[in-house]
């Protein structure tokens, strides 16, 4: 096998990935006989900002579901910094990758800042508080989705 094994201690490790390239190479994924995503490829390296625009039904959350680990395609690789995400641990995937859907429902108004903080839990051991590094990923992450001045208010009043 050419790749190494990305369930190794590399990506068990505490240690925070860098921001990673995410590759789509030939993604196909269909449910049933319904072709949703064929022969999809795209790089997005650290830092840019993508966006998927299209009707409803032509697979943009589907393409989302499988670059997040959740849905494995029929056929073609997701990879994050060189990792296949279907190929990871689930701890390993987590810390790579963390989703709030849009419509989530959650049953206390967290303020964002804690939504956020809840995407480091697979970077710490069970029972753990937040350690000053995940206060500072969390603030990088605000940042850099420039939501930094919505971190107080609670995510049930935040919109889309």
């Amino acid at each position: 096998m050419s790749e190494p094994d990305r369930r190794s201690d590399e990506w068990e490790s505490d240690s925070s990935p860098d921001p990673a390239t995410v590759t789509v190479e030939d993604c196909s994924l269909s449910f049933g006989d319904l072709e949703v995503l064929q022969d999809v490829s795209f790089t997005v390296k650290p830092g840019e900002f993508v966006g998927f625009v299209g009707p409803n039904g032509a697979g943009k959350t589907t393409l989302l579901r499988a670059i997040s680990g959740a849905l494995k395609p029929d056929s073609g690789t997701v990879s994050i910094g060189g990792a296949d995400i279907h190929e990871l641990s689930s701890r390993a995937s987590s810390r790579l990758v963390s989703v709030v859907p849009q419509d989530t429902t959650l049953s206390f108004s967290f303020p964002v800042r804690d939504v956020v903080e809840m995407g480091r839990h697979p970077h710490r051991s069970r029972f753990s508080s937040a350690t000053p590094e995940d206060r500072a990923a969390v603030d990088r992450a605000l940042e850099r989705t420039r939501t930094a001045e919505l971190a107080d208010r609670p995510i049930d009043e935040v919109s889309g």
